[in-house]
């Protein structure tokens, strides 16, 4: 599941996708390399564009993007991580890895996942209470919408900064 999202979920963010050079409309097979695609281009491309796209889609670009979480944690926790420009929704794979690791943080740093009782019917379960993170427990956490900040001469050389909206 992790790399189907990671090749076919494509931002309809004209600054994301410039910022990692990928065409929005571009179809699903023509965002990766794959052998039958570089055939199809080889066959009937003009010959002044099939270099340009076999360096693109054989030979993707590598980019930077910053990573913003802050819900449900304590503080703003950032990250720069590299991605393909042809695998766009990898990005969600390493936002789930970095919120792993915060979580990882807060059981080491004391935290942990407890249960509330709110009346003798029910209870509320997976809520972490840590020093990083106050609210849900990872299990909750879903991804409902991503944004995209595009950065012009950053210092770390990233393209971008993405912030999710994380659903609970």
């Amino acid at each position: 599941m992790r790399e189907a999202f990671a090749i076919y979920w494509m931002s309809n963010d004209e600054d994301f996708c410039r910022a990692i050079s990928t065409r929005p409309e571009a179809p699903y097979h023509l965002r990766g390399p794959t052998p039958a695609w570089v055939k199809k281009l080889d066959e009937y491309a003009p010959a002044k564009y099939k270099d340009k796209y076999k360096r693109h889609y054989i030979n993707p670009r590598i980019v930077k993007i910053r990573m913003v979480l802050d819900y449900p944690l304590n503080s703003k926790h950032t990250k720069v991580v590299s991605i393909y420009g042809n695998r766009p929704g990898e990005i969600f794979g390493k936002a789930a890895d970095f919120y792993y690791d915060i979580y990882k943080q807060d059981e080491q740093q004391g935290g942990g996942a407890h249960v509330f009782e709110v009346n003798s019917k029910s209870s509320l379960r997976n809520r972490a209470i840590g020093p990083i993170v106050w609210g849900h427990d990872l299990r909750d956490l879903c991804f409902e919408t991503f944004e995209f900040k595009r950065l012009y001469r950053d210092k770390q050389g990233c393209v971008g900064e993405v912030r999710f909206g994380i659903g609970s």
